[in-house]
């Protein structure tokens, strides 16, 4: 049975300011991740890796960030308020693994980014933020 490897979860760093929240994470998931299911089936080291999301939540539970629904109108995934990828002809949604009528999207080929500026916060409010990072 294959084992697919996950790209190595980014660790995130948040820096507040007035009105903004200065997010920065490391280069592990883009620069270490090897995959090795891949890495059998082709006999080099793969590094499959594809993007970064960033999701904002006031709920710890992540319950409040834009729902994305399939197509029989199910909850199914959240919405990022920020989405960065490799520069490499993979973008668009994916054309495998769709659940119910949803594709995942890949991305717009706009280059990875290890820095984002989440300037639409409120002073004095908390923020939850969560990265995740994505193979293609």
């Amino acid at each position: 049975m294959p084992y697919y490897t996950p790209p190595i979860t980014p660790t995130l760093t948040a820096n507040p300011s007035d009105g903004k929240v200065f997010l920065s994470w490391d280069t592990d998931a883009d620069q270490l991740t090897i995959d090795d299911f891949a890495r059998r089936i082709y006999g080099t080291k793969t590094n499959d890796f594809e993007g970064y999301k960033l999701y904002r939540s006031t709920d710890p539970y992540f319950g409040d960030p834009m729902i994305i629904t399939d197509g029989y109108g199910t909850p199914t995934l959240r919405k990022p308020i920020y989405q960065c990828d490799k520069i490499d002809d993979r973008k668009g949604f994916a054309d495998y693994g769709e659940i119910n009528g949803i594709e995942y999207y890949l991305g717009s080929d706009s280059g990875i980014k290890h820095s984002f500026i989440d300037n639409t916060v409120q002073n004095g409010r908390t923020y939850y933020y969560a990265l995740v990072s994505y193979d293609y």
